[in-house]
């Protein structure tokens, strides 16, 4: 079974949570931050995806994910191939928030192995803690 977002097991999982620490519970991400803005917007529709058969964000689905984003049908459905097309781009979903938010703290580090390299994920958790520390000051 391909290991799902939705199930807390997706590929960059911790570092979602993370990330997720940085989108508000109300309203849109700032500005200047445009890929945490495009995770924002991918995390309520694979929650409406899930919960909902995209019952709520059809027409928006299509706009993030760039595919059908019509209501779907429980016998139509593609379970195995949308599933694989819509984590995938959760990860570049992900992984550009992480990019976006290390190249604000001037910080280069490679992410590629942020969920099995320790190191790589506290230097992260790291600056997102003093990211968030600058707006609290």
């Amino acid at each position: 079974m391909l290991p799902l977002y939705w199930d807390n097991k997706g590929k960059y999982q911790r570092l979602y949570e993370l990330l997720r620490n940085l989108i508000p519970d109300q309203g849109t991400c700032s500005v200047d931050r445009p890929a945490l803005e495009k995770l924002r917007k991918a995390g309520n529709c694979y929650y409406d995806l899930y919960n909902n058969g995209l019952c709520n964000h059809a027409s928006e689905f299509r706009v993030v994910f760039g595919f059908s984003g019509r209501p779907i049908v429980a016998k139509n459905f593609n379970h195995h191939a949308m599933q694989t097309a819509v984590e995938k781009m959760i990860d570049g979903f992900i992984m550009a928030a992480a990019k976006e938010i290390l190249t604000n703290m001037n910080i280069t580090e490679d992410l590629s192995t942020i969920d099995t390299n320790p190191d790589a994920f506290e230097m992260l958790n790291l600056a997102v803690d003093a990211y968030v520390k600058r707006f609290l000051d």
